[in-house]
C-alpha cells in the first residue's frame, strides 16, 4: 500500500505567509493614505484661489458701480482719507462672522453667497492656533497704511478705490514658523 505523503499537510496559510501578506496590504494602505491627505490639501488650496478670485472679481464690479471698494457699511470711518487721517482701520475676516456679513452686504449684487475658508478653524497645522481664512482690508486700511510714509499722498492717486483680499495661508506651502505664501489681490 503507498502513503499519500501530502495527505497530512494542510491546505491553508502558514502564519509566515499570512504576516508577510497583512504587511504589504499595511504598506499600500498606508501610502495611499498619505496621497489622500495630500490630494485633499490640494482640492482645499485650488478652493482658495478660486474664491479669492471670484471676490476679487465681485469687488472689482462694485469699484466700477460705486466709484470705490467697500467701506463695510461704514462710508464714514472706512474711507481712505478717515485711514490716513485718524488710522481707522476696517477689515473683515471669514472667521468673525459680523465683519464677513458687512463686506457680503456690500457684495450681494455681485456675489451670490460671501465664500468662507474650506477648512477655517478646524485646520490647524501642526497642532498650533493658527489657521486658515480669508482677510479683506477696505480703503481704511490702505489709507492707514499709506500715513506716516514719505511721499505718500492720498489725493495723488485714487485710494478709495483700493483694497486687499487675500487667503492668510496655503496648506501645500504652511511651515511650522508661520511663514507662508498668502493669495493677495491688492488693488
Amino acid at each position: 500500500m503507498v502513503k499519500n505523503k501530502n495527505r497530512h499537510k494542510s491546505a491553508g496559510f502558514t502564519l509566515v505567509e499570512l504576516l508577510v501578506v497583512i504587511g504589504i496590504i499595511s504598506l499600500i494602505g498606508s501610502i495611499a493614505l498619505v496621497n489622500v491627505v495630500k490630494v485633499r490639501k490640494q482640492a482645499r488650496d485650488t478652493k482658495r484661489m478660486a474664491d479669492i478670485r471670484q471676490i476679487n472679481t465681485a469687488i472689482q464690479i462694485y469699484i466700477i458701480d460705486n466709484g470705490h471698494a467697500p467701506y463695510l457699511g461704514d462710508p464714514i470711518n472706512c474711507t481712505a482719507s478717515a485711514g490716513f487721517t485718524n488710522g481707522t482701520n476696517c477689515q473683515a475676516y471669514d472667521s468673525d462672522l459680523a465683519t464677513w456679513q458687512l463686506l457680503a452686504t456690500d457684495l450681494q449684487l455681485y456675489l451670490a453667497g460671501l465664500p468662507k475658508d474650506p477648512c477655517g478653524q478646524s485646520c490647524k497645522p501642526d497642532g498650533t492656533n493658527i489657521w486658515f481664512g480669508y482677510e479683506y482690508n477696505s480703503p481704511s486700511t490702505i489709507g492707514k497704511g499709506c500715513a506716516g510714509t514719505a511721499g505718500c499722498d492720498p489725493n495723488s492717486y485714487n485710494m478709495e478705490s483700493m483694497y486687499q483680499i487675500f487667503a492668510e495661508s496655503l496648506e501645500k506651502t504652511y511651515q511650522p514658523s508661520g511663514v507662508s505664501d498668502s493669495i493677495f489681490h491688492s488693488f
